[in-house]
């Protein structure tokens, strides 16, 4: 089965998603990782999510592969415009397939952990979403999908066979405004929680929420057609666990500190940092917004205390980047680092030597995808690589 369109859902069903930060290997593995990267570098670009382990990170850059770390709007554009003929993906299955959709021909795509994987994407399954859009489209609304892209690439297709659009949480806002100027109804899909906050940014007032486990999402006629937006109820499992308290706590303990929130966290937890805060003082955007913003105040205003909400290996890693210019503090409860994203390094170890010894052929690792699915995905993804990155301007009431 293509890893971009596992059936995920029974991994979240009952689980814990939160786990204790990722160690490092020992040497003998680091070594052999090492060895088998330095045989293929040399027409491989390897793309790497924020989220990944800082020692994948660090194996790369010490054995001398291009790589491209960034989040995934950045990724999913670079890998194509790349002259090398192969992109290894080091994230999870979603952004893989997204590279894959726009990848050329003469190019193959490789995920570095098949099982890697997102509750997001497991929320919303293909058949699922065609069902919510056909039932919409009998009820002759006018309407237009917007997908966040953390899908799978056939949730991706059957947003483009309806002429919808993906996005990123980088461009979200650009994505519903590009709807709303064509004067349809935005159907959000998966994350509720970044519907809301991009409706509260666009001051969009009634959204609908489309009961995805139920049939018809639990919603009559009326409640559709009197929307702003209907959002689809999937969230992320991380980012949901941000503990309104410990932000309000934080802006208690540091008055002049900043907060800085991913877009998955709850608009109910964001809206109350900013009304303690106010809005120059809180941030919200997708995770190179983050490092940006924190670049920012490193220059700006050294030694200020910034609280972060979001996985928890990647503030752990910001919080040694900025050790001498900031007071960077991980805001989640439970210190949550998501136990589905990880790359295993036994499987990073077997995908590499795999494509060493071309030996991808019938595996898990090589990304293949059916023609016409593809054409569908990406005639949704193209349209959101003009979109603008923005981060959120926090005018809310």
């Amino acid at each position: 089965m293509n890893p971009s369109e596992m059936d995920l859902s029974a991994r979240f069903a009952d689980e814990e998603t939160c786990a204790p930060l990722d160690p490092t290997p020992d040497d003998q593995t680091l070594q052999r990782i090492a060895k088998a990267v330095d045989a293929v570098k040399s027409d491989t670009l390897f793309l790497v999510h924020y989220y990944q382990p800082t020692w994948i990170k660090k194996v790369l850059q010490d054995s001398g592969a291009e790589l491209v770390v960034s989040d995934s709007q950045a990724l999913a554009s670079r890998g194509f415009k790349s002259e090398r003929k192969t992109l290894f993906c080091v994230t999870v299955p979603f952004m893989a397939g997204s590279s894959a959709i726009l990848a050329r021909d003469d190019q193959q795509v490789i995920i570095a952990d098949p099982n890697a994987g997102c509750s997001l994407e497991a929320s919303s399954p293909p058949d699922l979403v065609d069902d919510m859009l056909d039932h919409l489209q009998s009820l002759k609304i006018d309407f237009l999908p917007v997908c966040y892209t953390n899908v799978g690439a056939a949730v991706k297709a059957v947003v483009g066979r309806y002429g919808g659009i993906i996005c990123t949480s980088s461009n979200a806002i650009d994505a519903m405004r590009w709807v709303l100027d064509q004067g349809k109804k935005p159907i959000f899909l998966p994350d509720r929680h970044l519907a809301d906050n991009v409706a509260r940014e666009l001051k969009l007032e009634k959204t609908a929420y489309w009961q995805h486990t139920r049939r018809g999402g639990a919603l009559s006629e009326e409640e559709i057609k009197n929307s702003d937006l209907v959002a689809w109820t999937g969230q992320c499992n991380v980012h949901v666990k941000t503990d309104p308290k410990v932000l309000l706590d934080f802006a208690e303990t540091h008055k002049k500190g900043h907060l800085i929130l991913h877009p998955e966290v709850p608009n109910e937890h964001i809206f109350a940092a900013v009304k303690r805060l106010g809005p120059k003082r809180v941030g919200v955007g997708s995770t190179r917004f983050i490092r940006d913003r924190l670049d920012e105040l490193a220059q700006n205003q050294p030694g200020t205390a910034v609280g972060i909400a979001t996985e928890s290996n990647f503030v752990r890693e910001l919080t040694d980047t900025y050790r001498d210019t900031l007071n960077v503090m991980n805001i989640l409860r439970n210190v949550c680092a998501c136990v589905h994203m990880r790359t295993r390094p036994e499987s990073l170890i077997s995908a590499l030597e795999a494509l060493q010894n071309d030996q991808l052929k019938g595996t898990s690792y090589l990304v293949e995808l059916d023609p016409d699915l593809r054409s569908a995905a990406k005639e949704a993804l193209e349209r959101s690589l003009s979109l603008k990155s923005r981060a959120f301007d926090l005018d809310w009431q």
